[in-house]
């Protein structure tokens, strides 16, 4: 019974480290959209560390397959937990 109890406590906290990390890949998504709107660059890539310890990586292409505009990649780091997004349009 206490293996289980292990286990499971084990779990909910990686789903927390996964949820952060989540929160931080849509941070990247939405500096990128803020680099393209107000910022005018067409082409970025960035990294940042936020306050909480996360971290994104983020780069916006113009140059995507299929794609008929911008493609924009986002990796959210928050210890050994990494979430993407990609967004396009």
């Amino acid at each position: 019974l206490s293996s289980l109890l292990f286990y499971q406590l084990k779990m909910t906290k990686e789903i927390g480290d996964s949820v952060i990390a989540l929160c931080a890949a849509d941070s990247g998504v939405e500096r990128a959209l803020y680099a393209i709107y107000v910022e005018g660059e067409l082409s970025f890539s960035t990294s940042t560390t936020l306050g909480n310890m996360a971290s994104y990586q983020v780069s916006v292409s113009t140059s995507c397959p299929n794609i008929q505009y911008y493609c924009i990649k986002s990796y959210g780091i928050y210890k050994n937990t990494t979430r993407a997004i990609e967004a396009s349009f």
